[in-house]
């Protein structure tokens, strides 16, 4: 059976989309998403980044998924190739995909003949077998669905988290102007004040903070000076990072990376403090509005404070329309329960 050019084109096209996700939603379900840079730098590069996933599965299975559901295999004389030519294989494919004569490489390089120069070199056959042509493209779409709609499906971890549960035992909290609602273990603390800033007027400065045993919970925000605003939200993030760790004694900056949160600019955030204390959190900036959501616990209890951080960080929501509507439901459900 000929094998058309077009199935290994939508053979790898599968490949590189089940690889793309498979590494984002790692880094998600981690708690570290990948920074927009980060993201561009893998997409343009992923050819390279997919060469020693392509030459283990070549070598071991004798093609990759993409592959196998769309009938591709991969033989030398009828066997398998050896690790180093399976290999040196995907080297010279992920090459020659990433050159400048190949940027439209469905039509330069696979349109023209089954077996690339390298197979051909090293008598290399692709060789047809049986394939699951609409599992593939029903992959294939989906992938392609996902990609379309990745900035509300990777780039707001809430997203990916509710798929493994909710806080469901967790006080929910929501501003009575539908600002933003948060999840915390308890009811947590409010207070409000002025914070001095040299030359300006004072930082309207308001925190919600829970403490339960040596974990420390906290949201907080401040609306900044329309000064503030001409620098960009990355400049603005960076620098209020900065502002946060020095006003914390003996602090230092370990680790930090920008995000969207909900569309949102953000930039997640790692401290250690003297004492062995550890702060993770977020920062997210919306209408004027800086929001800071930090956890601080003891550097030896990391392990234990992960899933916690996911769960608070990824609870806070500022889609205002949606919050003020919560709102109207739990008050009619109060109206309702009294009049009965």
């Amino acid at each position: 059976m000929k094998i058309k050019p077009i199935a290994r084109l939508l053979a790898r096209t599968l490949d590189y989309f089940l690889y793309y996700f498979a590494v984002t939603l790692t880094f998600q379900l981690v708690g570290i998403p990948l920074s927009a840079f980060s993201a561009i730098i893998f997409s343009l590069f992923l050819p390279l980044f997919f060469i020693p996933v392509e030459a283990a599965t070549v070598s071991l299975f004798g093609s990759t998924l993409g592959y196998k559901l769309f009938g591709v295999a991969v033989r030398k004389e009828g066997e398998k190739l050896p690790w180093k030519l399976s290999f040196a294989r995907a080297f010279f494919l992920g090459v020659k995909i990433l050159s400048p004569v190949n940027l439209l490489y469905p039509i330069l390089f696979f349109a023209k003949k089954t077996e690339s120069q390298f197979d051909l070199k090293h008598g290399i056959n692709i060789i047809a077998t049986s394939r699951r042509r609409i599992v593939g493209t029903v992959l294939l779409m989906a992938c392609f669905t996902g990609w379309i709609f990745e900035e509300q499906l990777f780039e707001n971890p809430k997203t990916v988290m509710s798929m493994f549960g909710s806080n469901k035992d967790w006080f929910h909290l929501t501003h009575p102007d539908g600002m933003f609602a948060v999840d915390f273990p308890k009811n947590p603390t409010f207070k409000q004040e002025p914070i001095p800033i040299p030359g300006s007027k004072p930082l309207d400065y308001s925190e919600y903070m829970h403490q339960e045993g040596e974990f420390t919970y906290s949201l907080s925000y401040s609306k900044l000076p329309n000064s503030w605003l001409q620098f960009g939200d990355g400049l603005l993030l960076k620098g209020a990072i900065k502002a946060i760790a020095a006003h914390y004694p003996q602090t230092e900056i370990v680790a930090k990376s920008t995000v969207k949160y909900q569309k949102l600019p953000g930039l997640n955030f790692t401290l250690h403090q003297a004492g062995g204390r550890e702060i993770q959190g977020r920062l997210i900036v919306r209408e004027r509005i800086l929001y800071k959501l930090e956890m601080s616990y003891p550097m030896g209890k990391r392990e234990q404070a992960h899933e916690k951080i996911d769960a608070f960080l990824n609870s806070f929501n500022t889609d205002k329309e949606q919050i003020l509507a919560s709102i109207a439901e739990v008050e009619e459900v109060i109206v309702d329960a009294t009049q009965n």
